[in-house]
């Protein structure tokens, strides 16, 4: 099995799957993918099995050369924003290759995306025999563009999640014996992400008794939020440093004012965390149950999130403790071994 990856940024999380198709199935990949994002330097390994191309080394038609020589029996796309992409995507399906997009808009009903459901019978359908995407609120959207419920493939994005369950998995017992009360917000400190939200609303919260909240990223907003006694700025990290910080962290804050999915949440999921999470990101329907691991909050309100934070410190340890269980159960759900088994399902049925 051969299968081609048309791709934007690449992470960690998606590499984590492609390992599982190469090592599981004995699938040869080949990713072209747009140039690492310099205000994030992620660092990547790959293995054998596994060849990356940068997008800015082609042309089209460099591009369109390179991928027909390659011979792929599954072509995915992150989407259809890079033109030379579909007309790739395009021509390799009238040659008999399966081809998928990769999509995690969800569905808001905006103009841009009923035009997009209006033009998808000349434009979309006939360049993907598939779509894959996250969950259930990308899955509207693609029913909307008029594909059957058979060729909608979903659990689009998965995460390292061994490698988090693992660290859950070593400190559990340890915080059995001592929670360690931190709050804790991963990712880029910008608008759209809610971390000005989060910082007052914890700022707000009167009776914190001893816990804190860490900001692990950097962005803009960084500059507006001023470390305190119970507010730590700790900058950008590895990914390969998450897993650690993460089994050590008390209660992971996604305050989001828009986000297609969210990572992260099946991340510290996995981790063994209870989660405080935007009612915005499209990873709630799979890994945070209201009351039960955790609980949700209205995108972009400060007072919902404020109530949402002094719920988690009014529990007991125990029951902190019991809730981040669950939420390392919930995350069994999405792996890289059923990411890569969707993928080799394809090419099977399609044979």
């Amino acid at each position: 099995m051969k299968v081609l990856f048309l791709y934007t940024e690449i992470a960690t999380y998606f590499i984590a799957g492609v390992k599982a198709l190469v090592r599981d199935y004995g699938a040869e990949v080949l990713i072209i993918r747009w140039p690492v994002n310099a205000q994030a330097p992620f660092q990547f390994s790959y293995g054998e099995g596994i060849t990356v191309k940068d997008r800015s080394d082609f042309d089209d038609r460099q591009l369109m050369d390179t991928c027909r020589a390659f011979n792929p029996d599954i072509v995915a796309l992150s989407g259809w924003a890079d033109k030379g992409y579909v007309r790739t995507a395009k021509a390799l399906r009238k040659s008999g290759k399966t081809t998928i997009c990769m999509m995690d808009n969800q569905w808001f009903g905006t103009p841009r995306q009923r035009v997009a459901t209006m033009v998808s019978p000349m434009f979309i359908r006939p360049v993907f025999e598939y779509f894959w995407v996250p969950g259930l609120f990308q899955y509207e959207y693609a029913r909307r563009l008029g594909y059957p419920r058979e060729n909608i493939l979903t659990g689009m994005y998965c995460s390292e999640q061994q490698r988090f369950f693992a660290a859950f998995e070593q400190q559990r017992e340890a915080k059995k014996q001592q929670y360690p009360h931190t709050f804790l917000y991963v990712g880029r400190l910008s608008p759209e992400k809610g971390t000005l939200n989060l910082y007052h609303a914890f700022r707000k919260v009167e009776n914190k008794k001893d816990w804190k909240l860490i900001f692990i990223g950097t962005g803009p907003e960084g500059e507006k939020m001023e470390p305190t006694e119970t507010i730590e700025m700790r900058g950008f990290v590895q990914p390969s440093e998450l897993p650690a910080l993460a089994a050590e962290g008390g209660c992971l804050v996604f305050p989001s004012l828009r986000d297609a999915w969210g990572v992260s949440i099946h991340e510290f999921a996995a981790a063994g965390l209870p989660l405080v999470v935007t009612d915005a990101a499209g990873a709630i329907t799979a890994f945070v149950r209201h009351g039960y691991n955790g609980y949700l909050f209205a995108r972009g309100n400060e007072l919902s999130l404020h109530k949402a934070l002094q719920k988690i410190i009014n529990h007991t340890d125990a029951e902190l403790c019991e809730m981040g269980a669950r939420s390392a159960l919930l995350s069994h759900q999405i792996t890289p071994e059923s990411w890569a088994a969707t993928l080799a399902g394809i090419f099977q049925k399609d044979k």
